[in-house]
């Protein structure tokens, strides 16, 4: 009951945790380390006169990262089909001059242009290109004074004035602002403003200026306001009318972006619940089917009666399986049966683990082990009765696949064997389908998400969206585990009774204070103990133990031929036996991944759609 409580506190703590940290996230500024410039504050300030002309004011403040010459400023709106001129420019204060020609592109240090600027129109588009000494690492303030004819249309009912203020700058922005100065005094409820662009953008409660924070480079910033026709006294008119038709535009444009916003929002949602439903469905069969109790032994000194490599599958059945160490129990069994013998050769510096084939027909064997007796002795010693580690770490390097392949026959065989207890409840195999559905559900929104964003780019809440799902996969995942474990299963009483014994003789093979036997005779037994030990994945616990109770015997004549004493010897050495058996476990069962070591406002407002398709501006650099 504990473990379910903790794990439903962890998906809605660690849901919403994650939540905030995207809403934290999302409101930071654009990273600079991947820009060569951005710009700290980009202000324009519009002055309308009368006649529909503009006067505008650039004050961009950048950092410049990377090393430039050359930069430039692009503006296109085929659309308001406006004229412009550029009345100033100056750089850190210095006034730039007009150049007559432009820099060729191929030169990227023009130092007879340095403190001039070019300005002109070439495929729809004004440019505006200045040019100052190379430089990497600095400030650079722009403050740019332009010119529009015939800015603002005015019709019968109204005069419209759109304006793209950035779409395709190759930088980031930190803070844009945009003020506009009417040429005579409105009421406000007259004016309609409105903003395409970033979703947190404002419009000022004078409506006639706007802003919008941590632009990301190529985010457009749209402004669009009417103010009543009369305004402009002196500019020509144009036929129609147009304010119902604008208001009904944005509505529409409104209500696509509310519809996309909402029908993510509805995505998640259900995600949620149908990954709460599944986690209290898992928590539901948990309880349905609780673990039997076992008898728990505390501490014995008798050995299980059962093969040592199915009393190490058993041991660590609720935990992760470590396939290696049930192969060096695997070799330990069938020294002990006479089948091969293990030795020790080579010098402290460079031990080898040696195995020789006694019995070329044993009799007593289990399947699996006759497959490793096969493996070993026909397939990779050289001449059939002896082989070394270095050997199996050749061949399964060599062999890759189809080394594999005889060891995943092997494994196998072993399985048939395990599942022929019948220590596992299988009942619980038909609830495995539904275990991990919600991590499944969510991958598929996460590819629907992603599929959106590489579709249509403006819809930048599926990215958001993508993220969150994302996160949820894990939250989904870890609070799966920690409510069922790594495994949805139990043992039938059987197993749990087996699973308690072999606890108390683990709990025995750990407890130093139990062991007093310090005769010659008595490695019989403890090499009996240390097949089960490294199954069970305590033999370096009882190798130690053993070399303190025996330290005295380890050069004995007599019990050369024991493998025990071959691990001892090793140990002696300074390099650790079960380390140096259990990296054939690793290769025979990864040899591809083979690694030495041990195992172990009002009307209007801001919107991310409408107002596409038409052109803006633009900035680059060489």
């Amino acid at each position: 009951m504990k473990r379910n409580l903790f794990g439903i506190l962890f998906a809605f703590s660690a849901l919403l945790g994650a939540t905030l940290l995207i809403i934290y996230l999302s409101s930071l500024p654009p990273s600079i380390d991947d820009y060569g410039v951005y710009a700290k504050e980009f202000n324009v300030d519009i002055k309308l006169d009368d006649n529909g002309d503009a006067l505008a004011t650039y004050t961009i403040d950048t950092h410049v990262n990377d090393s430039y010459s050359v930069r430039y400023f692009t503006f296109n709106d085929p659309y308001q089909d406006y004229e412009m001129e550029v009345l100033s420019l100056y750089i850190n204060d210095q006034k730039y001059t007009k150049s007559e020609d432009r820099a060729p592109l191929s030169d990227m240090n023009p130092s007879e242009y340095y403190g001039q600027y070019y300005f002109g129109y070439s495929n729809g588009e004004y440019i505006i290109e200045y040019y100052f000494p190379r430089n990497e690492n600095f400030d650079q303030k722009i403050v740019m004074d332009l010119k529009f004819k015939d800015f603002v249309k005015v019709h019968e009912d109204y005069a419209d004035l759109y304006y793209m203020i950035a779409r395709n700058y190759d930088f980031p922005i930190y803070n844009m602002k945009v003020n506009i100065e009417l040429p005579s005094d409105v009421a406000k409820d007259d004016i309609y403003s409105y903003g395409y662009g970033p979703v947190d953008g404002k419009i000022g409660e004078d409506k006639l200026s706007f802003e919008a924070s941590n632009l990301d480079a190529n985010e457009r910033f749209e402004i669009r306001v009417l103010v009543p026709s009369g305004v402009f006294t002196k500019a020509p008119k144009l036929d129609g009318v147009i304010l119902d038709d604008v208001i009904k535009e944005n509505e529409i444009a409104m209500e696509l972006v509310k519809k996309d916003a909402m029908l993510i929002y509805i995505c998640f949602i259900l995600a949620f619940i149908v990954s709460l439903i599944i986690i209290s469905y898992n928590i539901y069969i948990k309880s349905k089917y609780p673990r039997f109790k076992g008898i728990n032994r505390g501490s014995i000194n008798r050995i299980p009666d059962m093969d040592p490599i199915l009393a190490g599958k058993l041991y660590r059945y609720y935990s992760i399986d470590v396939s290696n160490d049930l192969f060096v129990s695997a070799l330990l069994s069938l020294a002990k049966k006479k089948v091969i013998s293990i030795d020790v050769s080579g010098n402290k510096k460079k031990p080898t683990m040696s195995y020789t084939l006694i019995d070329n027909d044993p009799q007593d064997l289990t399947n699996y082990e006759r497959d490793i007796v096969h493996l070993l002795f026909t397939k990779l010693s050289p001449d059939g009765v002896n082989l070394t580690d270095k050997d199996i770490e050749k061949y399964a390097k060599k062999n890759t696949t189809s080394f594999s392949a005889d060891m995943a026959g092997v494994k196998s065989e072993f399985n048939v064997l395990f599942n022929k207890q019948n220590w596992v409840d299988t009942e619980l195999n038909k609830y495995n389908v539904l275990r991990f559905s919600p991590i499944l559900l969510n991958i598929i929104l996460i590819i629907t998400g992603f599929i959106f964003v590489m579709i249509e780019p403006k819809l930048t809440n599926w990215i958001f969206f993508l993220i969150i799902g994302a996160i949820n996969v894990g939250i989904c995942a870890i609070t799966i585990l920690i409510i069922t474990g790594p495994k949805f299963t139990r043992l039938t009483q059987q197993g749990e009774d087996k699973y308690e014994e072999i606890k108390a003789f683990a709990n025995y093979l750990q407890d130093y204070t139990l062991i007093n036997e310090k005769l010659v005779q008595d490695l019989v037994m403890w090499e009996n103990y240390l097949v089960y030990a490294v199954a069970l994945g305590i033999a370096d616990k009882v190798i130690k133990q053993l070399e303190k109770k025996f330290d005295t015997v380890i050069h004995d004549p007599t019990i050369r031929t024991s493998y025990l004493y071959s691990f001892m010897m090793m140990r002696s050495y300074g390099v650790s036996p079960y380390q140096t058996i259990s990296n054939i476990g690793k290769v025979t069962f990864s040899p591809q991944r083979y690694v030495s070591g041990s195992s172990g406002g009002g009307r209007g407002g801001f919107s991310s759609g409408g107002g596409g398709g038409r052109g803006g501006g633009g900035s680059g650099g060489r």
